[in-house]
């Protein structure tokens, strides 16, 4: 534990915060024993009564990385697109994060319609009415809060090559390195997806005054060679 905690020492998110953030929204609970998916089992702690128990450790690894690799797309000026089956977004929440943000952010407000982004480019073309509300652009990043049985969405991005971010509970049905991220935790808990959800924006706010810096500076040496 002391190797951990030494590894993030310094970092803007002190490892021993989110640890504690994770536990506080029961982000350890797992599903039950029968279900899981024997991938997962490396950021197992173990299990009791027959329900998983994640690794909090882990968890707050893998989310760090994620927070970090947000950030980093966020500074390029890239769309993203918010994916929960749940009512972890309302439509005043989505409207409001594009009143005040750069970089594109989009959420999905009502059910995944199948096709929604391998048929984009079909449907923008024959002007289709199949198209996901609240889905203006296609994104070039999509962070899932969690997965269905089906799990439409999350295939849809596998197969359009757009950057999948997701938070992977044990018993996710797709193989793990088909995922451009993920955090191993309890994606069914409300609270812990609204934390996690807060961590992502505020990661992408950083990246976005990073790029508006790095317009900034370009703006002023472009000022700078016209009036030489």
């Amino acid at each position: 534990m002391n190797g951990v905690k030494a590894r993030w020492s310094g970092s803007k998110l002190h490892f021993n915060y989110i640890l504690s953030q994770l536990h506080k929204h029961d982000a350890h609970f797992g599903d039950t024993k029968y279900l899981w998916n024997r991938e997962i089992g490396i950021f197992l702690y173990g299990f009791y009564n027959y329900h998983c128990f994640f690794d909090l450790r882990l968890t707050a690894i893998y989310l760090q990385k994620l927070l970090q690799a947000l950030t980093k797309l966020s500074s390029h000026g890239v769309s993203f697109l918010f994916v929960s089956e749940s009512n972890t977004f309302k439509e005043d929440f989505c409207l409001n994060l594009s009143s005040y943000r750069l970089a594109q952010i989009q959420c999905s407000t009502t059910t995944w319609s199948p096709g929604t982004l391998t048929n984009w480019y079909y449907d923008q073309v024959f002007d289709s009415e199949n198209r996901l509300k609240g889905l203006h652009s296609f994104p070039s990043v999509a962070l899932f809060f969690e997965t269905g049985n089906d799990n439409f969405p999350l295939k849809e991005a596998i197969l359009t090559d757009i950057v999948s971010c997701v938070i992977a509970d044990s018993n996710i049905k797709i193989p793990l390195n088909r995922l451009s991220f993920f955090v191993p935790m309890n994606d069914d808990s409300s609270c812990g997806r609204a934390f996690i959800v807060k961590m992502c924006l505020n990661a992408i706010t950083e990246g976005e005054r990073q790029l508006f810096k790095t317009f900034c500076k370009s703006l002023k040496k472009q000022k700078e060679i016209n009036n030489d």
